[in-house]
């Protein structure tokens, strides 16, 4: 090769490595189905962080590489999203497609058994719509108010009044739980998923279920073996970020998430008995304060009656953790 050619390879190789060099990184990650506007990292355990998230948000798992984890499943309010059987374990999550205000990221790393190794868990808030600019309007003129000839006092407005109760029993579910008068109680029972054993599944609200602001779900199941609350917790890993109380004399496990202002309020119960739990749920979609729902879910909770003792069976092998549902 001629030193002319020699030159000129040299001055070529230098143009195109400052050309890359310029290029400006980009802040757009690629999803499995296209451009993602924002990619969001879970750490094993609670990130107290909330996490922004609008359109497309990409979520991964930050785990160690020497795990030897099967499958990592991700959830969005308990609700699966999507799974990774190899690193790195992500999944998508379109934000658009549910309304604004905060839902929770989580996911579950799990063996070739299906038992769980390790979780993380973030809460997201979905701020998609953009505010409009403030109209700004002239001001205008307001006559003065005619003063009444006697003065009135006025207090505090008055909260709602509690709705009565009534109480639901069923001999084939052995069950008695107290729910607000005018509610319907429906029976979902058959549409458990396969080796819930002894389980059945209520559904508490007004009718049409459709248009309820509270719905009430109380599912039970017999669990492999007896637990106490601690040994329940151990296999149950997420329920360290709940609180941890005694009613009636059963442990009992209690969290609320969401806000009214996103008109999804959802407040959570798990209810332990030797080998019976209990996992109500209150789904709140009012948009009024949150205490109004849980003031009635809490009622209920303490009214659910102890399943006889005949139901008991003898202790099997296992963990006996669960998943929420």
């Amino acid at each position: 090769m001629s030193r002319r050619s020699t030159l000129i390879a040299m001055v070529g190789a230098l143009l195109c490595a400052a050309a890359v060099r310029s290029v400006p990184r980009s802040v757009v990650a690629s999803g499995p189905s296209g451009p993602t506007d924002r990619v969001i990292s879970i750490p094993v355990g609670r990130d107290a962080t909330k996490r922004p998230a609008s359109s497309k948000v990409l979520l991964f798992a930050a785990l160690p590489a020497d795990q030897h984890i099967d499958a990592v499943v991700f959830y969005v309010d308990d609700k699966e999203i999507g799974r990774g059987k190899q690193q790195p374990y992500r999944a998508e999550w379109d934000s658009t497609r549910v309304k604004e205000g905060e839902y929770a990221a989580r996911w579950s790393a799990l063996d070739a058994k299906g038992a769980e190794l390790a979780s993380g868990s973030v809460t997201l808030v979905v701020a998609n719509k953009v505010a409009p600019p403030p109209v700004v309007r002239p001001p205008r003129r307001v006559p003065s108010p005619v003063r009444p000839e006697r003065p009135t006092t006025s207090g505090p407005t008055p909260a709602p009044a509690a709705p009565d109760f009534v109480t639901y029993s069923s001999a084939e579910h052995a069950v008695r739980i107290d729910h607000p008068a005018g509610w319907v109680v429906k029976d979902e029972t058959t549409s458990l998923p396969k080796g819930w054993q002894e389980g059945y599944w209520l559904i508490f609200s007004t009718d049409p279920l459709s248009s309820a602001t509270y719905v009430v779900n109380l599912r039970h199941k017999l669990l492999q073996r007896e637990h106490t609350a601690e040994s329940f917790a151990k296999y149950t890993p997420y329920l360290a970020t709940w609180e941890e109380t005694t009613i009636n004399g059963r442990p009992v496990f209690l969290t609320t998430a969401g806000t009214p202002g996103a008109k999804r309020v959802v407040h959570r119960v798990m209810i332990l008995d030797g080998r019976h739990l209990w996992m109500m749920n209150c789904i709140d979609t009012s948009g009024q304060p949150a205490a109004q729902s849980k003031e009635i879910f809490m009622r209920m909770v303490k009214s659910l009656a102890p399943a006889p003792v005949a139901l008991f069976r003898a202790p099997m092998r296992g963990s006996g953790s669960v998943r929420e549902s």
